[in-house]
C-alpha cells in the first residue's frame, strides 16, 4: 500500500482522539479507499492498518505529559510541547511505522489531548 493511502488512512482512524472502533468503520475505509483510490484492498489488511494506527495513539497519549513543561500562560500553546523528542520517542517505540505517519499521529494526539 502506498505511504499516501497509510496517511490517509491514519489520519481518518485517530482524528477523532482515541476510542473504540466503531462498528462498521473498516468496511466503510475499504470502501472509500477502494472508491477513492481505486485500490483493490483486503478488509485484513485495513483492519490491521487500524488498529494498529489506534494503537499507536493509545501508547502515544500515554507519555505525552512527559513532553510538556509547565503551561507558559493561560491556554495552551503548541509553542509549549517538544514535539521533536515526543516524534523520536514514538518513533523508538514504533520503528517499522514511517516518521511521516508517527507525526501525524503525534499532531493528532497534541491536538485532541491537550489543545482541545
Amino acid at each position: 500500500m502506498k505511504k499516501e493511502i497509510k496517511l490517509y488512512l491514519a489520519n481518518e482512524t485517530v482524528r477523532g482522539g482515541y476510542g473504540p472502533i466503531i462498528e462498521g468503520f473498516e468496511e466503510i475505509m475499504v470502501k472509500r479507499l477502494r472508491r477513492k483510490y481505486k485500490l483493490k484492498v483486503s478488509i485484513n489488511e485495513v483492519t490491521e492498518l487500524i488498529h494498529k494506527y489506534n494503537n499507536i495513539y493509545s501508547v502515544g497519549r500515554s507519555f505525552l505529559w512527559d513532553y510538556l513543561p509547565p503551561a507558559k500562560g493561560e491556554y495552551a500553546s503548541p509553542g509549549d510541547f517538544d514535539q521533536d523528542n515526543f516524534i523520536a520517542r514514538l518513533s523508538n517505540e514504533f520503528p517499522t511505522v514511517d516518521k511521516d505517519i508517527l507525526e501525524l499521529i503525534g499532531r493528532w494526539i497534541v491536538y485532541c489531548e491537550y489543545l482541545l
